[in-house]
């Protein structure tokens, strides 16, 4: 048991640092793909509406923002019908889905984010009183059940991230 603290605990740090990095880089990539999606459809989906309204074309774009703004569109222009072609409704429709799986994204890494540096900081702390944890066995066994407790949160939430975010790759 003396090695297998210092083993265990080393190995987690390294494996969800490097596991977190991964997952950093196809999140990235998803995310400037997701981006210029939005960017794209909300061009696309604001072409019909007055051009004082061109402003919501950036990357900062928030969906509620658009909402408002074309319920605004809507009652000035009540009776008249919604000046969308299919090509603009479908737009619409993609940049509803799209900006509601970045932010869905967004929220599953920051959350994998969290739980991996408690794992990482957990082994760190844990290989700090390596010495003291090899002379009490009881507490030696509780600190490798929850070094394998956080390493299977890591998990779920890395799965989790990858299944939001891989949807319609």
């Amino acid at each position: 048991m003396e090695n297998a603290l210092l083993y265990e605990f080393s190995t987690i740090a390294q494996a969800l640092a490097g596991a977190i990095g991964l997952l950093g880089a196809v999140v990235l990539y998803k995310l400037q793909r997701l981006d210029a999606s939005i960017e794209a459809d909300s061009l696309v989906a604001m072409r019909p509406l007055d051009s004082n309204y061109l402003w919501l074309t950036t990357y900062d774009f928030h969906l509620s923002e658009f909402e408002k703004e074309l319920d605004k569109y809507m009652l000035e222009h009540r009776g008249e019908g919604l000046p969308y072609n299919r090509e603009e409704f479908r737009s619409v429709i993609r940049l509803r889905g799209n900006t509601r799986q970045r932010r869905l994204i967004k929220r599953r890494f920051w959350w994998a984010m969290g739980v991996t540096a408690v794992g990482i900081l957990g082994s760190l702390v844990a290989l700090r009183y390596d010495a003291e944890l090899r002379v009490d066995q009881v507490a030696a066994r509780y600190a490798l059940n929850a070094g394998l407790i956080v390493s299977a949160l890591c998990l779920m939430s890395y799965f989790h991230l990858l299944k939001v975010t891989l949807r319609n790759w």
